[in-house]
């Protein structure tokens, strides 16, 4: 997927890159103060075609043994849902667990990152996220959901 936009990464980068995002699977799986995460994905993420069934097997297959953890919710937010909260665009919601933190909010496009830190910016983002929570399949249905497509990627 890395490779699939020529304008984002050099070939000399792909290593740096694949490293950075196995480290950030890794935090999921900490045994001592795991982080929480909570994501929702859509369907579109869920069903593009990308290295093959085989590897899509394996992806759909790594998020629902992913869910299994008490640390990790998904939801899957079908096409049916038409329109939703979420429409302008992904972003990150950090929170910490410290008195008096606000959050930050994560944004990432072709050429850069930003983080938004005040707190009016962190209370819009975090009402799409609320919004959104109630919009998309509940985790069990999700976790359904996922099972389904990857066994469909089987009989691929």
């Amino acid at each position: 997927m890395i490779r699939a936009n020529p304008a984002l990464v050099r070939d000399e980068e792909v290593d740096t890159l694949m490293r950075i995002r196995a480290e950030r699977q890794r935090i999921l799986t900490h045994v001592e103060k795991p982080v929480r995460f909570w994501s929702i994905i859509g369907e579109a993420a869920l069903r593009t075609p990308i290295g093959g069934p085989k590897v899509m097997r394996g992806q759909l297959n790594y998020l629902a043994d992913a869910v299994e953890q008490s640390n990790v919710t998904l939801q899957v937010l079908p096409y049916a849902v038409g329109a939703h909260a979420g429409l302008s665009g992904p972003f990150v919601l950090i929170s910490y667990n410290v008195p008096g933190d606000t959050g930050i909010v994560f944004l990432e496009n072709l050429t850069s990152s930003l983080y938004l830190e005040t707190p009016g910016e962190v209370a819009n983002y975090t009402l799409v996220f609320d919004a959104l929570r109630s919009a998309p399949l509940n985790p069990a249905e999700s976790l359904d959901f996922i099972t389904a497509l990857a066994e469909e990627s089987t009989s691929d």
